[in-house]
């Protein structure tokens, strides 16, 4: 009898690209992508495609610059999966971002975070066991997550496989 093996689980977690300053928390949220930083977004999606990228939901903040970094990934990539816009994600502590993948309730071995520093730095820290991972405008980390239900994610329960800029 040959037990079927799990289909191992994918975190990948990425910074928003580099966006123009902006001026108190409404200024902050409505923050733009600079040339620089759609550039860079452009050349990790171009990445992302040649080693046939998927994931099966996306979680992403609602701030402009999430999301005009998620629409240079999804228009070079041509994902049309699932994708959640959670306003939680937006200046969250790593135990937000924690909780928001814990409480997924739908079949999903990949999964792309949208986030904001410095709770995802804090957060790909965390599940990896790594000292502080400091996630610069445009980097993804990509974890290998080894616990088979999203609800058991949390300290030490993921491998850095690497880190994309």
């Amino acid at each position: 009898m040959f037990l079927k093996m799990a289909e191992p689980k994918i975190l990948y977690v990425l910074r928003h690209g580099e966006a123009r300053p902006g001026i108190g928390i409404k200024g902050d949220f409505l923050r733009e992508l600079t040339v620089d930083g759609r550039q860079q977004l452009k050349r990790l999606a171009e990445y992302l495609k040649s080693i046939d990228f998927k994931t099966d939901l996306i979680l992403v903040s609602p701030a402009k610059r999430t999301q005009q970094s998620l629409e240079i990934l999804t228009t070079t990539l041509a994902i049309k999966n699932n994708q959640i816009t959670h306003d939680e994600i937006f200046d969250a502590e790593p135990q937000t971002l924690l909780d928001i993948i814990n409480n997924i309730n739908q079949p999903s071995n990949n999964i792309l975070l949208v986030g904001h520093n410095p709770g995802i730095s804090s957060l790909v820290s965390f599940v990896s066991g790594q000292n502080y991972i400091s996630m610069k405008p445009g980097m993804m980390a990509v974890l290998e997550i080894l616990v088979d239900d999203w609800r058991s994610l949390g300290a030490n329960t993921g491998v850095l496989k690497e880190i994309l800029q």
